[in-house]
């Protein structure tokens, strides 16, 4: 029995109470509000307010409060702490009725949403359900009150586990409303609001993924494209360096589509978002001044935030610091616009510098004379400015000379073209109020103090643009022409700007015409000319300066397929010693001819690659095929290391011959799992090259030790067909036992993939030889799969047979590492079959044998699998400590589906206990993640737990739609247990929608579903809907 505290006064009884456990915890009534004293005090507000409207235990209060075993004295305390609450209501609101004490409990009689960190739940979770049916700008309309709510964060000032708890899950449903938030604002192409709401969040965790994604993203369609990297690598370096931590799929897909220059539109879209990016142009301004040797400025297009920075460094040019230059360096590669962004910039500074404006082409990178020497330059720029008396010839007398000269004067001077700090280093300006801007395909950080201007390629719609206003309008393409023709231009404005010549050139043409050209030229770098240049010898003048060494890296890397790559593929590509190659790749770099988007990780854009094959191409057929045949003896041998390290459990096919001691290296170097995420697409790239151009012997053992990558990394289809292939090899080449070996690895894929059929066929095909052969170890592992197979479609009793065999033959003939594995196997088919106690002891003896044999992901499985025989058993605290210990194990092992499995099956013993709310993210989460790597058995089994969340929070309806997206997944595949669970769940929805003639079809038809698979647990969930039903004609045996 519950009973209020009632007192006379009643003042102030219609004034709402609220309370805020976000930025403080206070009681609030209209304009009136109160801090509760003690921190102990707060925090029992906060425990009662938490779940307002629900009694709270006395142990619970307790336990929460104090964090250990409770002495009986904190029982008094706690009810002094109880009584100051009452006093703060009464001074608000006349009255304490809301705390309301019943037989040892306390409840907070008021509204949840009265709270205003369950109101924020209660918005940001009705957001998601508006922008689900379309309504984005509603949603983001709930998304603005939730945020108006966030006044700090939650419960400051609080200690304690329970304190902490809720403070990381209002915190990381903060972090994941954001994200979807600014996911919203990219859809309606809001892109600078979702920029501005997400770079705080970013700066504060650089280590999330998802944050960083969307920022990175918003940015990108911005165009601001430095930016966007900049955040990715920060994140990557951020995870590398704090966690040890590779960065996930969905970054390094978001890394690599800016790095290619995906068109914005596209790039968001492979996100599930669709916006369209624009672009603004910066002013033009021009004033007068002489002597001057500039060239016209041209209409300014993008590059606001370059600009904007060498007009500050301009404009402070009359007061440097003490003793030091004014100038600034523009760096980059050929043909992105270091000279048009130098000449425009002295046009807009031209009224500060009247005493001169001048240019000074330094001769790096001309095509018929070699550089100027500091002493030709500056006799040059001594003449220019018109000094009337004799000019030394020595080169020091020549400095002395040009920095009294320039002392007094207000001249600006452009030097392009640059080779080095040593040419420019004697021609810098004194400390006057001169200003000196360097252009330069280098690097030049050698000259002290400069912190250079770095030229990345132009945004698509600054490039687009560009294009039309040099077209006209009457010859300008649209805009999805437009958009090709500089994307194929690597969006250099100079290739851009020929290009357009081209087309002028030609009145003929269409834009058709020339995007043909662009696309079928080989190399397509000779095709970007027009009557006066050719971009394919403005890179060669830069290439002729490169030493012998780096012109043979730079010409080897033009044959990597993949995206970006480090020293030792350029070791292997060019037959070099790793230390000479790794000079030679930064000596690239600061040649602005390599990009680096990644710590030691460096790429080429399209064109220059392109220019680089074409030169490695003319070495000959054998010298491409000797080339390439190292790297790929390389990488199989590594990625053959690296998966022996990684999975202990697999049969091998022997790679043929010693492994490159480059091998080892590499591999120590970043360890395997890190060069396995890094190494991935460039791996994906040369596997294809191998079926292609290769023995198909070595494309076939390549494909064996990349199966597991492929399998878990959710590169399915690339697997499946890749693996077919090799299954094909060696059923060609008469190999029983590879073919065996090949057959599992497919089968694999295949039951991730859902595709049970083909899985079963797979490995059954397998089975014959392997018997046939007296392959012990080949038939355990063909009858473990099969096990796991049946297991996956809910058919408990041909599993456990299958499982059963295997046993029998691994405690024969297997190490302990096998036998832990289908020993954990069968224990969760018992389990499945409310076989409990035998399956603990299975468990237990798996754990042991995989903790024994040093293999994490083993461990992390039987970690889990003593959680599920917990919650089995209905101890969900017990099962939420298995899992908390499996947490870290999954990230160790470094699988976002292991991940998600933890995660999922924590949500499911959460809502037991009450926590509805944090079991919702928790299944969310696993839903995105299964969906990524395309594993749809799990994510049909989140998408039930979802729906099964928000039946028990009233909200059938839209619990509905989840399961059945779930049964759509599970009939797909023939999951029967998901089946199952699915069709329980729509039972449960529509019998609290009132629809039970509905709900009794539904839980006749899991009832069938789950009594033909064995799945007792299963069962007994439908028993209690059929309780709850009230149709006692459903139970067991009447659907026969």
């Amino acid at each position: 029995m519950c009973h209020a505290h009632f007192q006379a006064s009643r003042v102030g009884a219609l004034v709402r109470l609220r309370i805020r456990l976000l930025g403080g915890v206070e009681l609030h009534a209209g304009e009136r509000h109160s801090s509760v004293g003690t921190p102990l005090e707060r925090l029992a507000l906060a425990v009662l307010a938490w779940d307002a409207g629900r009694q709270v235990s006395v142990e619970t209060l307790l336990r929460r409060i104090w964090d250990e075993e409770v002495p009986d004295r904190r029982r008094a305390s706690l009810h002094t702490y109880l009584s100051h609450i009452r006093d703060r209501l009464r001074e608000l609101v006349g009255h304490a009725d809301q705390l309301v004490s019943c037989r040892n409990a306390y409840r907070l009689d008021i509204a949840r949403e009265a709270v205003d960190a369950r109101e924020y739940l209660a918005l940001t979770e009705r957001a998601r359900v508006l922008a689900e049916a379309g309504d984005l700008r509603g949603a983001l309309a709930l998304l603005e009150d939730a945020s108006g709510l966030w006044r700090g964060d939650p419960l400051p000032g609080l200690t304690g586990a329970w304190a902490e708890y809720v403070r990381e899950e209002l915190s990381e449903e903060r972090l994941a409303t954001a994200t979807f938030q600014a996911g919203l604002l990219l859809r309606l192409g809001n892109f600078t609001e979702a920029a501005a709401g997400l770079r705080p969040l970013a700066a504060r965790r650089p280590g999330d993924e998802s944050l960083s994604v969307h920022l990175a993203l918003a940015l990108y369609a911005q165009g601001r494209v430095s930016d966007a990297e900049r955040i990715l690598q920060r994140t990557q370096y951020h995870l590398s360096r704090t966690f040890g931590q590779d960065p996930n799929a969905q970054l390094l897909r978001t890394q690599e589509g800016i790095f290619r220059r995906v068109p914005p539109p596209e790039l968001l879209a492979s996100h599930g978002l669709t916006a369209s990016p624009g672009g603004e142009a910066a002013p033009a301004v021009v004033l007068a001044g002489a002597p001057d040797n500039l060239p016209p400025d041209v209409a300014w297009i993008g590059r606001a935030a370059e600009v904007e920075r060498l007009l500050s460094a301009g404009a402070a040019a009359g007061e440097p610091a003490p003793g030091a230059p004014a100038l600034a360096t523009i760096d980059g590669m050929a043909g992105v616009g270091k000279t048009a962004l130098a000449i425009h910039v002295a046009h807009r500074l031209r009224g500060r510098f009247p005493d001169g404006r001048l240019l000074l082409d330094l001769g790096a990178n001309g095509p018929a004379r070699h550089p100027l020497s500091p002493a030709e330059a500056l006799t040059e720029l001594l003449r220019l400015i018109g000094h009337p008396g004799e000019i030394p010839r020595d080169a020091e007398r020549l400095t002395t000379l040009w920095r009294t000269v320039t002392r007094d004067r207000r001249v600006l001077v452009i030097l392009d073209n640059a080779t080095g700090p040593d040419q420019v280093g004697p021609l810098l300006l004194g400390s006057g109020p001169s200003f000196l801007l360097i252009t330069s395909r280098h690097r030049l950080s050698g000259l002290g103090g400069v912190r250079p201007v770095s030229l990345a390629p132009l945004p698509e719609g600054d490039c687009v643009a560009m294009f039309k206003d040099r077209v006209g309008a009457e010859r300008a393409p649209s805009d999805t022409d437009t958009a090709e023709i500089v994307r194929l231009c690597d969006f250099l404005p100079l290739a851009v700007d020929i290009m357009a010549s081209r087309l002028l050139a030609h009145p003929s043409w269409s834009a058709g015409e020339l995007l043909d050209r662009l696309r079928l030229g080989h190399p397509r770098i000779q095709e970007i000319r027009d009557p006066t240049r050719r971009f394919e010898g403005i890179l060669g003048h830069g290439y002729q300066a490169l030493g012998p060494v780096r012109q043979r890296v730079f010409r080897r890397l033009g044959l990597h397929l993949g995206s970006t790559f480090g020293p030792y593929t350029a070791a292997a590509l060019a037959d070099l010693p790793l230390d000479e190659a790794a000079r030679a790749v930064e000596e690239l770099h600061d040649f602005h001819l390599l990009t680096e988007p990644g710590p030691d990780r460096f790429s080429m854009h399209d064109l220059v690659a392109s220019y680089a094959r074409s030169l490695a191409e003319r070495e000959g057929e054998e010298s491409v095929r000797e080339a390439m045949g190292r790297l790929v003896a390389l990488c199989l041998h590594t990625a053959d290391q690296a998966d022996r390290q990684l999975h202990p459990q697999r049969l091998r096919i022997s790679v043929d011959g010693p492994p490159p001691p480059l091998a080892a290296h590499w591999l120590a170097a970043t360890g395997p799992r890190t060069w396995f995420v890094t190494e991935g697409p460039s791996l994906l790239a040369l596997l294809d090259h191998s079926w292609l151009h290769g023995p198909p012997r070595t494309a076939a053992l390549f494909s064996h030790t990349l199966a597991h990558f492929l399998d878990t990394e959710g590169y399915l289809v690339a697997a499946t067909s890749h693996l077919g292939r090799a299954v094909d090899y060696w059923r060609w080449a008469g190999d029983g036992p590879a073919l065996v070996r090949a057959l599992l690895d497919l089968a694999a894929v295949r039951l991730r993939a859902g595709d049970y059929a083909e899985a079963e066929r797979a490995v059954a095909e397998g089975l014959r030889p392997a018997r046939a052969a007296g392959d012990a170890e080949a038939e355990a592992e063909c009858l473990h799969r099969l096990g796991a197979l049946h297991f996956h479609r809910g058919d408990n009793v041909r599993a456990r047979a299958h499982a059963q065999e295997a046993l029998r033959l691994r405690m024969r003939h297997s190490g302990r590492l096998q036998q832990a594995r289908t020993g954990n196997l069968l224990a969760s088919i018992l389990l499945g079959l409310g076989n409990s106690k035998e399956a603990s002891g299975l468990f237990q003896a798996a754990l042991d044998g995989f903790r024994a044999s040093g293999y994490m992901s083993g461990l992390l499985f039987a970690v889990n699998n003593l959680g599920e025989l917990a919650k089995a058993a209905g101890d969900h605290e017990g099962a939420i400590r298995y899992y908390e210990k499996a947490m870290p194990i999954a990230r160790d092992v470094g699988s976002a589906v292991f991940l998600a499995t933890i995660r999922m099956n924590l949500a499911e013993s959460l809502v037991p206990l009450g926590e509805g709310q944090a079991a919702l993210l928790h299944y969310r989460h696993a839903v995105l993640a299964f969906r990524s790597a395309g594993d749809k058995r799990h994510e049909a089994i989140a998408l039930n737990g979802v729906g099964s969340v928000l039946t028990g929070a009233g909200r059938p309806a839209e619990a509905a739609e989840f399961h059945r997206q779930a049964l759509h997944l599970a009939r797909h595949i023939h999951a029967a247990n998901e089946e199952a669970q699915a069709l329980r769940g729509l039972g449960s929805a529509a019998l609290a929608l009132g629809r039970r003639t509905e709900a009794e079809g539904h839980l006749r038809e899991s009832l069938a579903i789950a009594e033909q698979a064995g799945a007792q647990g299963e069962i007994e969930a439908i028993g209690q809907v059929i309780a709850a039903l009230g149709a006692g004609e459903l139970a067991s045996g009447d659907h026969e």
